[in-house]
């Protein structure tokens, strides 16, 4: 009973391992994505960002066209 007890353990301990293992890299996996979307998101703003300084008038009038689309698709 107790060689059996010892081999029920053994397994316990090295499933318990396993899993821990298995969530650290699944940790490590998710910050990694929620890195590189805060990195594109950045990116994409800061590109938004340079347009504007760049064709201040051509970004308002796409700006006024997105909002006018929207406003239409809201009312249908």
């Amino acid at each position: 009973m107790q060689d059996g007890y010892s081999r029920f353990e053994e397994t316990a301990h090295r499933l318990a391992e396993e899993a821990n293992g298995q969530v650290h890299h699944a940790a490590e996996d998710a910050q990694g994505y929620v890195h590189q979307g805060l990195n594109n998101m950045s990116r994409a703003g800061s590109a938004v960002a340079g347009a504007i300084r760049q064709r201040p008038f051509v970004s308002l009038a796409l700006a006024a066209l997105g909002g006018a689309l929207m406003a239409v698709s809201r009312r249908s």
